[in-house]
């Protein structure tokens, strides 16, 4: 009777402390315009400097890293101001850490009606005194016809849980 209660208690602590080594962080990203090279949408459309889109984010630290992005798009007339964007694919996502730099990238590469499409995203989070986002977005897709090519830059603040779930519920 002893031993099985050591080993409750024992596995009880050792859930425990592997639970409380992870650390959860609620961040808003306001994101500008830092450079627009793409040639569906010029600087006189996005001009360099202005607010684009906002990401709400969650980060968990811990053995391994996860991050949920949702996307706000807040940029002139484009696709509209929006509710945040709950999309799978960037959902509890393993990014790559190198020291304090988290780093995502997504690409997709496909043909419709014979023509190359190609899409990436790579999304940033650095931890200094402060988070801070970079976000770059790569496509061409013909047959929209679409070419971007821009980087978006912010700096995060921290939020609570309660207000992070508010803000993304939009």
């Amino acid at each position: 009777m002893t031993k099985i209660l050591s080993i409750i208690l024992l596995s009880f602590f050792i859930f425990n402390f592997a639970h409380a080594s992870k650390k959860t962080t609620y961040l808003k990203c306001p994101m500008m315009m830092k450079e627009n090279r793409g040639e569906t949408f010029p600087e006189s459309w996005w001009p360099i400097g202005s607010q684009l889109n906002e990401f709400f984010v969650k980060i968990v630290e811990g053995k391994k890293d996860k991050i949920t992005i949702n996307k706000y798009f807040t940029g002139k007339n484009f696709r509209k101001d929006s509710k945040p964007k709950h999309w799978d694919y960037l959902k509890n996502i393993v990014p790559e850490r190198n020291g304090n730099i988290l780093k995502y990238s997504v690409s997709n590469s496909y043909k419709l009606n014979g023509e190359d499409h190609k899409e990436s995203e790579t999304f940033i989070f650095t931890k200094d005194s402060a988070w801070k986002s970079e976000y770059l977005e790569f496509a061409v897709l013909p047959s929209v016809p679409m070419h971007t090519k821009h980087k978006l830059v912010g700096d995060c603040s921290e939020l609570d849980k309660k207000t992070y779930k508010k803000l993304i519920k939009g």
